[in-house]
């Protein structure tokens, strides 16, 4: 039963949550790509404070710029899974990651990253999400528009190993203040939808206020905190 559970439980974490520590959109990835020597800690909360289902889920993860247009991403992540009984259990997993850009100019990009989730404390095959991205700006201060593709290995809870990913960004105030929408297809009936807000007090940090909504009836809606900051 336990078993079960987490693998319900890291796999939603997957659909909704595919690029935690990595520069994401709201909840997909981003095509920024960070130069080598830079660094991109932050902390992800994720949560849903009222019923039916409350649930807590935070980690804190490091991003480091390889160079050649690549960097990786590396954290060990606790969850906090309660059974129908109300037990509590935490169930840490290891999360390592890369991603890589073909084409990387200010205003279009083509990327592709991989990602693999393994669980330290339960034997199951651990869980993998591969994408490419392309991603378009227009104009100085104009949207930019992320469209691309993801193929993720298949399990009890992955009716979909082959999906979309879409993104819009735009501008509200330059250096502070971004709105933005991204969507997975995922394995609900209209996908993950996740509207939002980056806000950035200082240039060096921001910070993102979005929405999960599952379009479905297997899971239920939820919220993103997260506070990020470049080093070096």
């Amino acid at each position: 039963m336990l078993k079960r559970l987490f693998i319900l439980v890291i796999t939603l974490l997957f659909i909704i949550n595919k690029a935690e520590a990595q520069q994401t959109i709201i909840n997909i990835p981003s095509t920024e790509i960070l130069a080598k020597g830079k660094f991109f800690a932050r902390n992800s909360n994720r949560f849903r404070p009222f019923q039916p289902n409350p649930y807590i889920l935070s980690s804190f993860n490091l991003t480091a710029g390889a160079g050649f247009r690549t960097e990786g991403f590396f954290a060990i992540i606790p969850i906090n899974i309660t059974d129908q009984a109300g037990n509590i259990f935490e169930e840490p997993r290891l999360d390592l990651a890369f991603k890589s850009a073909l084409i990387y100019a200010p205003k279009t990009r083509l990327v592709g990253g991989s990602r693999i989730s393994a669980s330290l404390s339960i034997a199951i095959t651990p869980l993998t999400f591969s994408y490419v991205l392309f991603s378009r700006q227009f104009l100085d201060r104009g949207p930019r528009i992320t469209s691309g593709i993801y193929l993720a290995n298949r399990d009890d809870f992955f009716d979909q190993d082959f999906g979309v990913l879409l993104g819009f960004e735009q501008i509200i105030v330059k250096d502070r203040l971004i709105a933005a929408i991204d969507w997975i297809s995922g394995n609900r009936p209209y996908g993950f939808l996740a509207p939002g807000l980056k806000f950035s007090p200082v240039k060096s940090a921001f910070i993102t206020l979005g929405v999960l909504i599952p379009n479905g009836n297997r899971a239920r809606t939820g919220f993103i905190l997260s506070f990020a900051k470049y080093l070096n």
